[in-house]
């Protein structure tokens, strides 16, 4: 049997899990162009569609889906890796090291407007000496210049030229759900707290840009990635995916979302008219965005409670309420999936009731980025599956930050990360990075399967080991559900005839592997379309 367009490719003597239900195991497999043309066994793929010089023998390989994040920021961890100081714990333990690396970092680029450092999550909490750098500090290591440390994308630690140039002084207002930490004198400390995207940085240059996203594109398509999600790009970075794509330098494919923080920005974006999926199957519009509130990690997160830890403090919503649901209701009538960051239960609840106010939320499958991470209950769980919600858990999370939660929330923190009772109660939940450069082992998508098989943390503590999930469950979340989660579940997530030839060739089966061998896997190749785009298929 031949096609048109050819002889088709056929790899055989496989291990392939298809992740269809309807042929869930398979031997070979025939591409045709972008598409995959059949699976089945070897002697039935060879017989139908072989006979030709476009056949590799696998030798007993196994091959899988092309993975899919379901929630990064590729074009921020690029320029941020790429082009800031390392000051990660580890592979810093204290302070001293880690503005040693920033001062460093000064002296190697004496035209850089601002100094800029990429930190961990919980990078107080992982630093010998459990704190942030003082402002005499940072100013001892950059003195001359503006200089900021980024603890992930809701804590920058600043020096005071940083404070003069932002003109943060006692009088200065916060925009809303922001937040200055003050000494007992009013005076603003290093810590600013949901402040980095107020800051305006200096871009980087266009080309900058285009180089930095092209090297983490093609890392993340070394671990098997060949689907992203992607979450707030610039106009640079937008254009940059349009040029590497244009230039066949880009081999993922991306979705996109665009951020409209308030009511204001969602009207002026909904007059464009777009809605969910424009574009094509390479790149596309994918969902508005949203913060409801703020991070965990800057005990911002809106709580009912107190912050075990910071009594009177019960994080900060970034929308009121009736705004809220004004925007929710707008997006939804527009045609468009909703993507909203919303960590603590007040917030969550709130939102909930929002989407419950709208006549049928299920058919824009609108997503929860960080839901299930904390306070979940059968209450919410069910609220969530009636309203047709995504939960995109971030799993690697559970990693940074398990070890201190239940200093932050207390006994809230019990049954964090609840992927086993989400997926117990049928919710379709995407694996997902959320990487913008303070835990680049985030990401390996086998470190994030790793973290939900696993669960254990920074410390090596095993967190709520009841909630771990099978690695089959682990790999769903990478294939199907991120398909689902971006209405892309007839083209991707499984290999089935008709659906793009995406896939990932392992040298051993990841279903049989420990935990540890787990987050090791690197794949022997990748493919998308039809065509490697890293490693390769031969011997």
């Amino acid at each position: 049997m031949r096609t048109s367009s050819g002889q088709p490719l056929i790899l055989f003597n496989a291990t392939i899990h298809t992740m269809d239900a309807k042929v869930p195991r398979a031997e070979a497999i025939a591409i045709q162009g972008d598409r995959i043309l059949d699976v089945g066994t070897t002697d039935d793929i060879r017989f139908n569609y072989g006979g030709g010089s476009a056949e590799i023998d696998l030798a007993g390989r196994t091959i899988l889906p092309g993975l899919i994040d379901a929630h990064t920021h590729l074009e921020g961890t690029s320029v941020h890796l790429a082009y800031f100081a390392d000051c990660h714990v580890p592979p810093h333990a204290d302070i001293a090291d880690t503005l040693h690396a920033l001062a460093l970092h000064a002296r190697n680029n004496p035209d850089a407007e601002w100094v800029i450092g990429q930190g961990s999550f919980m990078l107080a909490e992982k630093l010998k000496e459990r704190r942030y750098p003082t402002l005499a500090e940072m100013d001892e290591a950059v003195p001359d210049r503006p200089a900021l440390i980024r603890a992930g994308a809701h804590i920058s630690i600043v020096n005071t030229v940083a404070l003069r140039k932002l003109g943060i002084d006692r009088d200065f207002l916060p925009p809303s759900g922001g937040h200055i930490v003050r000494d007992a004198n009013g005076e603003a400390t290093s810590v600013l707290i949901e402040m980095y995207w107020h800051i305006h940085l200096p871009p980087f240059s266009p080309q900058q840009t285009k180089d930095a996203i092209a090297g983490t594109a093609q890392l993340l398509s070394s671990y098997g990635i060949t689907s992203l999600q992607d979450q707030l790009p610039s106009p640079h970075g937008l254009r940059a995916y349009q040029q590497l794509l244009a230039e066949g330098r880009m081999p993922l494919r991306l979705s996109f979302t665009v951020h409209c923080p308030n009511l204001l920005t969602v009207k002026q974006f909904l007059k464009i008219g777009f809605e969910s999926g424009f574009g094509n199957d390479r790149l596309k519009f994918g969902a508005v965005k949203f913060f409801v509130d703020g991070g965990i990690t800057g005990a911002a997160g809106a709580f009912h409670e107190d912050y075990t830890h910071q009594p009177g403090n019960r994080g900060h919503l970034k929308v009121e309420r009736d705004e809220l649901f004004e925007m929710v209701r707008l997006i939804d009538d527009a045609g468009c999936q909703i993507s909203t960051h919303v960590v603590g239960d007040r917030a969550l609840d709130m939102l909930l009731d929002a989407y419950e106010a709208i006549p049928n939320p299920t058919g824009r499958r609108h997503r929860l980025e960080h839901a299930g991470h904390l306070c979940m209950n059968a209450v919410r769980i069910e609220r969530i599956k009636t309203l047709g919600l995504i939960p995109v858990v971030t799993m690697p999370f559970l990693s940074s930050f398990g070890d201190f939660l239940p200093e932050y929330l207390g006994e809230r923190a019990k049954g964090a990360f609840a992927l086993r009772r989400l997926l117990d109660a049928g919710l379709i939940v995407p694996g997902s990075s959320d990487s913008l450069g303070a835990q680049p082992e985030s990401l390996n998508p086998w470190f994030g399967m790793w973290c939900s098989v696993a669960r254990e943390t920074f410390g090596a503590l095993v967190l709520a080991p009841e909630e771990a999930v099978s690695t089959f469950e682990a790999l769903h979340t990478y294939t199907v559900a991120g398909a689902y989660a971006d209405f892309e579940e007839t083209r991707t997530g499984s290999l089935a005839p008709g659906k793009h030839a995406d896939l990932v060739v392992c040298e051993r089966d990841p279903l049989l592997l420990s935990p540890a061998e787990l987050k090791a896997v690197r794949p022997l190749a990748t493919m998308l379309g039809g065509k490697a785009v890293s490693g390769s298929l031969r011997n």
